[in-house]
């Protein structure tokens, strides 16, 4: 489902070539004398010393360069406008952040060799969102360091994963079934699932598949290996959906696959069936690409949007995209940054007097329970959700060339469906 979604709120995608990592464009000023940053290339200690002031090293890894960057690369003006945002307010409880940007390259060779260095260089937490995030998840539960963001790879869970803080949860091993619980509600019952061949993606859509079937929706065709960099696939997937009379499409795809699907199905004479997009977000670029053309497209969302702005957290993340980057107040990957971020700010303020070493960091990440980022998220709860997904995400559909959301209320867009093992 995700916004490798430019939104699941995060999900998966393709590779080449290693180049070298860019690293280290640290964003924060220096810090006054005695803050000594912890952590370290073995992944730290677990030191329970009081160091309220200590600075917190993250490292973020991300697609700043190649295929991947136009789809993910602009989490990092999120990132970068929590920490300057925080910072300026006082640290997260009292921790200076310090942000150094590794630039993956879209390929998993740089991930891993980003991962390394990063490590290395001291990171005392991790953010990311990396659709190669596997070829590193080994070599980080070996040094424990956290790592906070939606997991895009199967590898981002299990029992044994609890370094690793996914907002969304287990959404590849099971999936809720709110889209089809809303489709159905508003007679969209005949419903077909598919997805591209990516593995994160083709076992998730398994599981909405069988969550078709549990909202009383009809499952009519599924189909896990569409290439979703091809017009004509696409166009020939709109030409079989309409002749099978699809009322409903879940899309685990990226890029502009599912709004291109959306307008298809239109061109070929289904303007009513709804095309669910499980990786795009709310971006305004999408509408303002494709207009009136994808009418029905609805899209998971899995954190509040600026379309709540009666939500705490969102009026926090808009006072700082206001200060810091105003022309990106209403970029869903900025917001995506954003989140992840508050993902490390719900293990930080479980801290209490301890140290932010990567090892007291994993403690406290796994006492996270009910958080939701001042509104930001449905709760999360840790450990529960190395295994589980969160059931309860938002709906947001295209009505009139715009953006709307159609669940929840102004101060909670979501709602919770039930999930089922892949």
């Amino acid at each position: 489902m995700k916004d490798m979604r430019s939104g699941r709120n995060g999900r998966a995608f393709r590779t080449r070539g290693m180049v070298a990592p860019v690293a280290g464009l640290a964003l924060v000023a220096a810090m006054s004398a005695g803050c000594a940053s912890s952590g370290g290339g073995g992944g730290g200690g677990g030191s329970t010393t009081s160091n309220t002031s200590s600075v917190i090293n993250v490292a973020y890894l991300g697609d700043q360069s190649g295929t991947l960057a136009t789809t993910f690369g602009q989490q990092i003006i999120g990132v970068k406008a929590f920490v300057s945002y925080y910072n300026a307010h006082g640290g997260l409880d009292g921790h200076q952040l310090k942000l150094s940007v590794y630039d993956t390259q879209s390929n998993a060779s740089s991930v891993l060799s980003d991962t390394r260095l990063a490590v290395e260089n001291g990171a005392d937490a991790m953010v990311s969102q990396d659709v190669y995030f596997g070829s590193a998840t080994s070599y980080l539960e070996q040094q424990k360091i956290p790592v906070f963001g939606p997991g895009i790879v199967p590898q981002f869970y299990g029992p044994g994963t609890n370094g690793f803080f996914s907002q969304e949860g287990n959404w590849i091993g099971y999936e809720a079934n709110v889209q089809s619980k809303y489709m159905v509600s508003q007679g969209h019952t005949k419903i077909a699932v598919v997805s591209d061949a990516d593995s994160g993606n083709a076992v998730a859509a398994h599981s909405v598949a069988k969550g078709v079937t549990a909202a009383g929706g009809n499952l009519i065709y599924t189909n896990y290996t569409v290439d979703d960099t091809s017009s004509a696939a696409l166009l020939s997937l709109a030409q079989k959906l309409h002749s099978l009379g699809a009322q409903g499409v879940y899309t685990n795809v990226y890029g502009t696959a599912a709004p291109q699907l959306q307008a298809d199905m239109a061109q070929v004479g289904s303007p009513n069936a709804w095309v669910v997009a499980g990786s795009l977000g709310v971006s305004p670029a999408i509408p303002q690409q494709f207009g009136k053309t994808i009418n029905g497209l609805l899209s998971e969302v899995f954190s509040a949007t600026w379309y709540n702005p009666q939500v705490p957290g969102i009026q926090t993340y808009n006072s700082a995209m206001k200060t810091y980057s105003p022309a990106n107040v209403q970029n869903a990957e900025a917001l995506n940054g954003w989140a992840n971020m508050m993902m490390l700010k719900g293990a930080v303020d479980q801290l209490g007097k301890n140290s932010p070493t990567p090892a007291n960091l994993i403690a406290a990440g796994n006492k996270m329970s009910g958080y939701t980022g001042d509104g930001l998220f449905p709760p999360v709860t840790f450990p529960k959700m190395h295994t589980q997904l969160n059931p309860c995400f938002a709906l947001a559909q295209i009505v009139n060339g715009q953006w709307k959301i159609v669940t929840g209320n102004a101060t909670n867009p979501f709602e919770c469906g039930v999930g089922e093992p892949a």
